[in-house]
């Protein structure tokens, strides 16, 4: 993994951050195919309120971005990992468009920082590249470069080492039957789906979008 994708991040470590007892947290991944939907910025904030959590972080799929490198690869065949390093990079373009569209967001580069963004009051939008290097770093198992590891893939990881209590896929469509047999989600995604506590599903598009536990269909959260 290429080091340092933002050179002039804080990287103080978290015990120098206020911290806090926490009843829960939650990771929402923010699909990519909602970058273009008019209403995401209102029905992001719907979706955090709706957690009831202390602790959300968005993670911002990559988009068009990501697409522009899938392009690259195609015509000039890229490696796997320069073609996976790059497509995580370009989810740092989509997290700063982010934080430009929805207030009360911040792009965090370092654990750190996205400490000072709860204790501020504000949502943490997670820069992948940079957070992947800090807990490889910290001696967590990388993930393996190829298009079948994509921002959902990701978002698992990231909630498994952070770790986050549960992972919200924010999506265009409704949950698969079988979040293990889609191709709605990465073809990496089942080998991690295990090892996560919770998962939760909502399709923003919807006229009344609603976030429903994958594991438990009878618990669902109405956005407020």
């Amino acid at each position: 993994m290429k080091k340092a994708c933002c050179p002039g991040r804080d990287n103080r470590r978290l015990d120098e951050a206020s911290q806090k007892d926490v009843a829960m947290s939650s990771v929402i991944k923010v699909g990519g195919s909602l970058l273009s939907f008019p209403d995401l910025a209102v029905r992001i904030k719907q979706l955090i309120k709706s957690c009831n959590d202390d602790r959300v972080a968005l993670l911002i799929g990559g988009a068009e971005a990501a697409d522009a490198v899938r392009e690259w690869d195609r015509t000039f065949k890229l490696t796997p990992i320069e073609s996976h390093q790059l497509a995580i990079e370009a989810m740092s373009l989509t997290a700063s468009f982010a934080e430009k569209l929805i207030s009360g967001t911040k792009h965090c580069w370092t654990r750190y920082e996205v400490e000072v963004a709860w204790s501020t009051g504000r949502t943490p939008i997670l820069d992948a590249c940079s957070l992947i290097e800090e807990l490889i770093a910290d001696g967590c198992n990388t993930l393996p470069a190829g298009w079948h590891v994509t921002s959902d893939s990701i978002a698992a990881w990231l909630s498994i080492h952070w770790p986050f209590d549960r992972v919200i896929f924010a999506k265009s469509v409704d949950a698969p039957a079988d979040l293990a047999a889609t191709d709605t989600l990465d073809a990496y995604l089942p080998i991690l789906l295990p090892r996560l506590s919770e998962i939760w599903w909502c399709n923003l598009r919807a006229p009344v979008p609603v976030a429903v536990n994958t594991r438990r269909a009878d618990e669902v959260r109405a956005l407020q």
